[in-house]
């Protein structure tokens, strides 16, 4: 069995894990050069979603941005009562097992699949319905193209740089970014604030906000 097969089935494994629902993935980069912009947007979403139980939060468990923008969620979950369980799930190679990440809480859930990173980025890129990609080097490259292969939608938030700010038609690095296309439930209003570096705060949190209720209402 060759490596990508090998993937595809521990992908298949992870999704049978992981509950139903609307599963949005969080990509981008492990220092969080912009956290401003995590935040944000991370605080937009926990405000529309986070009483939505069929709204599933994933990342590739992280520091940085994954691990920001799952706080301000887990934030938002632990002051509802009661704490509902199950919506935040983190996906990690099986090397990192044991290493002192990956702790479960009632919350949030670690997966341990892959043998290492390339792997874990492989089955991240299959496991959810849209990802949202805040700055990010070549290994979020990897997982942006992964996931358009895999028929995924991407938002793209180019404003915030890096692998993210190149998926747009201008290309500030040679890692080979591909253009994001629009996902169709997203209007062309939204995606245009999305894939401009020169939208506000303001502009991108609400593009977000509007192209995820697209996106979960066609789900």
């Amino acid at each position: 069995m060759s490596r990508e097969e090998i993937r595809r089935r521990e992908a298949g494994e992870a999704n049978g894990e992981l509950p139903r629902g609307f599963r949005v993935g969080v990509l981008g980069d492990t220092s969080d050069m912009k956290p401003e912009i995590t935040r944000g947007i991370a605080e937009h979403v926990a405000t529309a979603f986070s009483a939505d139980d069929s709204f599933v939060l994933v990342t590739g468990g992280t520091p940085g941005v994954p691990a920001n923008f799952a706080h301000v969620f887990v934030s938002a979950l632990s002051a509802r009562s009661p704490v509902p369980g199950n919506r935040v799930w983190h996906i990690l190679p099986r090397q990192s097992k044991g290493m002192g990440t990956g702790d479960n809480t009632p919350i949030e859930t670690t997966l341990f699949y892959g043998d290492d990173m390339a792997d874990r980025r492989a089955i991240l890129a299959a496991l959810c319905d849209v990802y949202i990609s805040i700055g990010g080097g070549p290994g979020c490259v990897d997982e942006i193209t992964r996931a358009l292969g895999n028929g995924k939608a991407v938002l793209p938030i180019v404003r915030s740089g890096g692998a993210s700010g190149d998926c747009g038609n201008h290309k500030s690095f040679s890692w080979g970014v591909p253009t994001v296309p629009r996902p169709e439930p997203v209007s062309a209003s939204d995606w245009a604030i999305l894939i401009d570096p020169a939208s506000t705060k303001e502009q991108t949190e609400a593009a977000t906000l509007a192209a995820l209720t697209a996106l979960k209402t066609r789900s």
